[in-house]
Order: structure tokens, then sequence, then C-alpha cells
């Protein structure tokens, strides 16, 4: 028993160690992406959501509409190409999704 917790405790230091990461830096908020206003489609079976990103040149946001099956089943798929779309609704009476520019 004695030898299992010092191996637990032995690999528990090294699992610390080995996790610490360098700390953020103020180039790295430029590679963030997020998501924002994600919309459930009537059935259930899929979301439509914004994924913001920074542009290239540091000075504003991008976005873009994609579409994920919410049963992960199948990759997130790119509906527009941006570089300002937002705020998806799914269409109640079709298989559309319609959105904003």
């Amino acid at each position: 028993m004695r030898v299992i917790l010092l191996t637990l405790a032995a690999t528990c230091g090294v699992t610390t160690l080995s996790a610490q990461q360098r700390a953020i830096s103020d180039s790295d908020l430029f590679l963030f992406r997020w998501v924002a206003n994600p919309q459930i489609s009537p059935d259930g079976r899929q979301a439509a959501y914004v994924l913001v990103t920074v542009n290239a040149k540091h000075d504003g946001y991008e976005t873009s509409l994609w579409i994920a099956a919410t049963d992960g089943g199948s990759p997130p798929r790119r509906l527009t190409a941006g570089p300002h779309d937002a705020a998806p609704r799914a269409a109640s009476f079709t298989r559309s999704v319609t959105w904003a520019r």
C-alpha cells in the first residue's frame, strides 16, 4: 500500500511539472477563436453558430456561420465565407438557415 501511495505521489508530481506551460502573451489573443450566438434547429439535430476570429491585421473581428450536428456524428461545416455574418436563425418550415450581414 505504501509503495502504491509513493508511486502515485511521484506520478502526480511529474504530471504537475509536465502540465505547466508558458504564460499567455498579448499575441496569443490574436489566435483565439470562439463561438457566439448558437441556435438549435427546430428538430434538434443541428446547431448553427457564429465563429468569431481576429482578422490578420488585428484591427477587428471576422465572423462566419457554421453548422454542426448535435450528436457529433459529422464535423462542423462552414456555411458562409464572412467576414461579417451574424445572427443565424433556423427557418421553422424549411431546411434552411437565415442570417444577417
